[in-house]
């Protein structure tokens, strides 16, 4: 039996960048809904809609898109849904190319909170992950007669 070597390319995850915004808005119910009596339940969704690169900086543009549910003065149920606007700079490293970095953007908390019958406060926490990828050569050692080896490997994110 004799060994030899293969080259394999395996992308690897660089250096991470966190970022955290933090939002906080007041939002005006619209005419045609009733008096806000008590919020129910709500949820959101972040929309990353443009990215753009200045400097060493990454100016991220988007919006937070929420909703809930809440009784109204009569005792139904009606739900509202809006946005707010989000934009922030995030510092990253010197030679910054949309080819080698991913991003990820997470809502950790988001509450709709009732300031008065017909006013919310909305407030959001997001966290915006920005990291390189590239792509690294290895040599493994193989039987000299092995067709069709694959190396599969896996790695876990425990902090990044």
């Amino acid at each position: 039996m004799q060994l030899q070597t293969q080259q394999v390319t395996i992308g690897k995850k660089g250096e991470c960048i966190v970022s955290q915004i933090t939002l906080d808005e007041d939002k005006n119910l619209p005419e045609n809904k009733g008096d806000i009596d008590e919020i129910v339940v709500s949820n959101g969704k972040i929309c990353v809609e443009q990215t753009e690169i200045r400097d060493s900086k990454i100016l991220i543009k988007g919006k937070l898109y929420f909703q809930c549910m809440y009784r109204n003065d009569q005792g139904r149920y009606e739900s509202f849904q809006s946005s707010v606007e989000i934009q922030e700079d995030v510092e990253a490293e010197e030679g910054f190319t949309p080819e080698n970095y991913q991003g990820s953007y997470e809502l950790e908390d988001l509450q709709i909170l009732m300031e008065n019958t017909r006013k919310i406060q909305v407030q959001a926490m997001i966290t915006i992950k920005i990291w390189k990828e590239y792509a690294e050569q290895l040599s493994y050692p193989c039987i000299n007669d092995a067709q069709g080896l694959e190396l599969h490997e896996k790695s876990q994110e425990l902090l990044c």
